[in-house]
């Protein structure tokens, strides 16, 4: 999952602070993901001054509790139940509630997640996961384990 070159260039003006993190993480069916996140400063209400910079002890604090929060709720999830939390912005809209005490943020976005790790194909573990049927998990091992299995290529080629 990226985001565009488009979009991440509009974000970024004048004025404005910009804060990037980035957290690698364990999903709970142990895929191990790197989590991109970005966000901009926006003015504080009634603010006279033209800028919305953000001091460095408030950006260590932003930085911090949006990596918090990036773990937290990927830590929570099964890869399957986090990309609907992606591509609907909840996690987002959770990043500027909790961040948003520090330093009002305009514009919060999940950037880019990458697959740094996937887990061990395990028929059984995969089924208590993502299987809908309860024989699903006999029907996975039986195709695996079964002798009938061949190397395709190696009989055309004799």
């Amino acid at each position: 999952m990226d985001v565009t070159r488009d979009k991440l260039c509009s974000l970024f003006s004048k004025r404005q602070t910009t804060i990037e993190t980035f957290v690698d993480v364990k999903t709970k069916d142990d895929y191990f993901l790197r989590v991109f996140a970005i966000c901009m400063t926006d003015a504080v209400g009634g603010q006279r001054c033209a800028t919305s910079y953000a001091t460095t002890s408030k950006i260590k604090l932003i930085r911090k509790k949006m990596s918090e929060v990036l773990m937290k709720l990927v830590q929570q999830n099964t890869l399957k139940t986090l990309v609907p939390l992606l591509t609907e912005k909840k996690i987002e809209d959770d990043i500027k509630a909790s961040c948003g005490k520090y330093y009002p943020l305009k514009h919060v976005l999940i950037r880019k997640v990458k697959m740094l790790k996937k887990p061990k194909f395990d028929a059984t573990k995969m089924n208590e996961f993502y299987g809908e049927k309860a024989g699903a998990t006999t029907d996975i091992l039986d195709v695996v384990a079964a002798d009938e299995v061949k190397n395709l290529i190696s009989e055309e080629a004799s």
